[in-house]
């Protein structure tokens, strides 16, 4: 209850960023769940490109923003908003505004005892230096795909 009244206590502006969140992580579900993720490559960008790392301090704030509002819209959407669909949120919301980012897709093989290995995926999303997205596991994966 307590985190509900959070939400409900920010500002306008800081609500229509949040509500926007919530639309781009469900937009996103959908393109997994129905299997347009590798059909429509162009949607996350250009394969293998990358981005810079320099932003103005305006398009700085805008991405700390965006940061702000998917992280939260993902702690309070009713299902499992994991890295993949955030990163891809983000990055809808940062093209939307002109921003650009990379979206990187990571594998790692996790041992398990008893099993050859098994892999297992990471996505992180990257607007200048700012990680908004999966950084917190992102040193564990090997990057084999990045689209800005």
């Amino acid at each position: 209850m307590r985190k509900l009244r959070r939400l409900l206590d920010v500002t306008g502006a800081d609500r229509r960023l949040l509500a926007e969140a919530v639309g781009e992580l469900a937009r996103a579900r959908a393109r997994i769940l129905l299997g347009h993720l590798m059909r429509r490559k162009p949607d996350l960008g250009r394969l293998h490109g990358e981005t810079g790392e320099r932003l103005s301090p305006a398009q700085e704030r805008e991405v700390a923003r965006i940061r702000w509002a998917v992280r939260a819209a993902a702690r309070h959407v009713p299902w499992n908003a994991v890295c993949l669909p955030r990163a891809m949120a983000a990055k809808a919301m940062l093209r939307r505004r002109g921003i650009g980012s990379t979206l990187y897709l990571g594998v790692a093989l996790r041992p398990e005892p008893g099993v050859q290995g098994r892999a297992a995926a990471h996505a992180w999303l990257r607007a200048g230096a700012v990680v908004l997205t999966g950084e917190e596991h992102m040193d564990q994966y090997t990057c084999i795909a990045k689209f800005s």
